[in-house]
């Protein structure tokens, strides 16, 4: 399973890197320490959604709540609709860094 799973990573990364600068609909699909996990709709591919590229001064990511604050009024938890921008992708590494749109 975990060679199943790594094969899926790399060809969801490889399609991604197709679609760098482009926006998708995306839903939250966990929050981490480091960033929000989502899976995009047209791609059926995940990627990080990094606090530094979602496009707020003060991001506070709530990990045990599964939550995302951005700024004062905009939050984030499991199953949130967004718009993602692709960023980055690094395909050998299976990584896809996404922005807020």
């Amino acid at each position: 399973m975990s060679a199943e799973r790594d094969v899926h990573a790399w060809a969801a990364a490889s399609v991604a890197a197709r679609h760098v600068g482009e926006t998708f609909m995306a839903t939250v699909m966990a929050v981490t320490d480091f960033g929000a996990f989502v899976l995009m709709d047209d791609l059926n591919a995940e990627g990080l959604l990094l606090p530094e590229l979602m496009g707020k001064s003060r991001v506070e990511l709530s990990p045990e709540f599964q939550r995302v604050r951005l700024g004062r009024s905009q939050t984030l938890s499991l199953g949130s609709r967004v718009r993602v921008r692709v960023e980055r992708v690094d395909a050998f590494k299976r990584n896809v860094d996404l922005s807020l749109a």
